[in-house]
């Protein structure tokens, strides 16, 4: 239902739902691979419908906990995305073992979907928009601007992120999506990281 209240462009009444059911208190262990997709999906519509909603107030520092909110939702969705897409590649290889003793046909693909997509991929989008980029990764020409402070440690926080996504146990579902990650970490360290603010993944 929050799914549609979102597309039908009604916001706040998304957020009161989610609100009502108690979705950061949802369990996320020993539930079927279904329900990680379902609240995944709610997270990443929690943080577009936060994203669209206006802030009535213009002082910064709600902007800045917006945007704090938004980014949270989005990496909790990534990473029960991620989670689901584990659990259901585990469980359709466990079936094709179960049926025959030979070697049976690849699992088909799962599809990601709109908002599982939006979920894996919109956190470092944020926090690249937020560090001086436009927001579009494949458009390089705002990476060579003075980036500030702030805007060097949301770069930080972005790469940081790609790595997360990185480091989690590929399943064929996110064999692409890995790929693409990885050529865009690669375009970020080159083009748009200084010196002093690039770390060693190994000192992690």
């Amino acid at each position: 239902m929050a799914k549609l209240n979102y597309v039908e462009g009604d916001y706040k009444e998304a957020l009161n739902i989610y609100a009502r059911v108690g979705l950061d208190d949802l369990p996320l262990t020993a539930v079927p691979p279904y329900r990680l997709r379902v609240i995944a999906e709610a997270y990443a519509t929690k943080g577009l419908c936060l994203e669209k909603l206006p802030i009535s107030s213009s002082t910064s520092n709600l902007h800045v906990d917006r945007e704090q909110d938004v980014i949270t939702c989005y990496e909790k969705a990534g990473d029960i995305a991620l989670l689901y897409l584990q659990e259901i590649e585990r469980v359709i290889l466990s079936n094709i073992q179960n049926r025959s003793p030979k070697p049976g046909p690849a699992p088909h693909d799962q599809e990601l979907g709109f908002f599982l997509e939006t979920g894996l991929q919109r956190a470092h989008v944020l926090y690249f928009k937020n560090g001086g980029t436009d927001g579009n990764i494949k458009e390089p020409r705002m990476w060579f601007r003075v980036i500030e402070q702030d805007e060097t440690r949301n770069l930080t926080r972005g790469v940081g992120r790609f790595r997360e996504l990185l480091r989690a146990v590929e399943t064929r579902t996110t064999q692409n999506l890995r790929m693409t990650i990885a050529r865009q970490l690669a375009e970020i360290l080159l083009r748009g990281m200084c010196e002093q603010s690039y770390w060693n993944p190994l000192e992690d």
